[in-house]
């Protein structure tokens, strides 16, 4: 497209004609691309927080919240893993059960593949 005087003019005019409209055409503009980068550099922030926070953590790990506590028992049913409980370690195989108390700080971390039932005792 070409962009004569005469073009030129009749935006000017447009634009003087109606300021309002222009105004928030103008406003409007400028908050979509504010938010916008408020948004990418938010979810980017957020990225990088949550990297930092589980680095040096073994690819098939997860994390369980529970809502409501009680005593679980924990079942090998194939594998090895290393059972968190209290401070101290222990190796865990197929076959194997281990009891957890209520509120007891524990963890579960697969060394081999590793299949386990999960049995929660809620009152």
């Amino acid at each position: 497209m070409r962009i004569d005087i005469d073009t030129c003019e009749e935006i000017l005019i447009t634009i003087t004609r109606n300021k309002t409209r222009s105004l928030l055409t103008a406003f409007g503009v400028f908050w979509g691309i504010f938010m916008l980068v408020a948004l990418i550099g938010g979810g980017q922030g957020l990225q990088d927080m949550m990297q930092k926070n589980f680095e040096g953590f073994a690819t098939n790990s997860g994390f369980l919240a529970a809502q409501k506590t009680g005593e679980a028992l924990v079942m090998a049913l194939d594998g090895e893993a290393v059972i968190g409980y209290e401070g101290q370690e222990q190796v865990i195989h197929a076959g194997e059960t281990f009891k957890f108390d209520k509120f007891g700080k524990h963890s579960v971390s697969a060394t081999k593949q590793f299949k386990m039932a999960l049995l929660l005792v809620l009152e």
